[in-house]
């Protein structure tokens, strides 16, 4: 979400996920999201409970390592309640 905030808004950030590109459109985000969403979940799904507590935990791992880069970098988003 943090990668569409700022390609809605027009930031002067440049995307460094080279699955995306470096200006991807807020669309592009959206479908490459849900489609590796759902090739994650299809994955995990057919391992067996063990090694997919431990894969999500990896996943969930890397992805909170890039929150962190973004908010890191100033890339931030506001949580509101």
């Amino acid at each position: 979400m943090q990668t569409k905030k700022h390609v809605v808004k027009g930031s002067g950030y440049l995307e460094n996920n080279p699955f995306l590109g470096t200006k991807p459109s807020a669309d592009r985000i959206l479908i490459q999201k849900t489609l590796s969403a759902g090739v994650i979940y299809w994955s995990f799904n057919k391992l067996e409970e063990k090694r997919r507590r431990k894969g999500l935990f990896i996943v969930n791992a890397i992805q909170w390592g890039v929150v962190i880069n973004n908010e890191r970098i100033d890339a931030t988003f506001r949580y509101s309640w």
